[in-house]
């Protein structure tokens, strides 16, 4: 018996579309529905430690509504733009000097993450599991826990831990001391 030869025909360019397109919408749609953005290791998707600070006349960010304010302390100034996301909100707080670099960013939400998955809103205890290597300090003058790691550079986990006694004199405290259930209510990148 002969056997059948199949004879291929040309894709057309419509073809080629359509095939790309049923391949990049579902991408699309798991993209949106991912959770939480990922901070990277100096700053985020959209803007970096010591990138220019954004605009004065800048209203909106990564789709994100932006404000402007200044802040004060100890003397010093700076300015802050703050990101306002569904679920907190992200600030870009510049140098001292000029006020056009960004010099922190300071990520209140648990829209973005760290990668390892450590959020706001997540226990000590999630942190502990990350790692048992924390060290933590007082700040007192926010009465938050400054909670630092090698594994987690460049990055301050502040904690709130109910019933601290922020009175005393500042010093290192074992982080695996501190209650288990202390919230992270915001992460520092520097």
């Amino acid at each position: 018996m002969p056997r059948k030869s199949t004879v291929l025909k040309p894709v057309s360019p419509r073809q080629w579309a359509m095939l790309a397109l049923s391949f990049a919408l579902p991408l699309l749609f798991l993209q949106s529905c991912a959770g939480p953005s990922m901070m990277r290791k100096d700053g985020l998707s959209y803007i970096q430690l010591g990138d220019s600070m954004p605009g004065a006349n800048v209203s909106e960010l990564d789709g994100h509504p932006l404000t402007e304010s200044i802040m004060e302390q100890h003397g010093y100034q700076w300015r802050v733009c703050t990101l306002a996301y569904e679920t907190g909100q992200v600030l870009l707080e510049s140098d001292f000097e000029g006020r056009t670099r960004v010099n922190r960013i300071r990520v209140e939400t648990p829209e973005v993450k760290v990668k390892g998955g450590l959020k706001v809103g997540d226990q000590l205890t999630d942190m502990l599991q990350k790692t048992s290597k924390w060290n933590a300090r007082p700040y007192v003058e926010y009465e938050l826990m400054e909670v630092t790691s090698t594994k987690f550079p460049r990055k301050i986990f502040l904690l709130k831990v109910d019933g601290y006694d922020y009175s005393g004199e500042i010093e290192e405290v074992e982080a695996s001391d501190l209650p288990g259930e202390s919230k992270v209510v915001g992460i520092v990148m520097m």
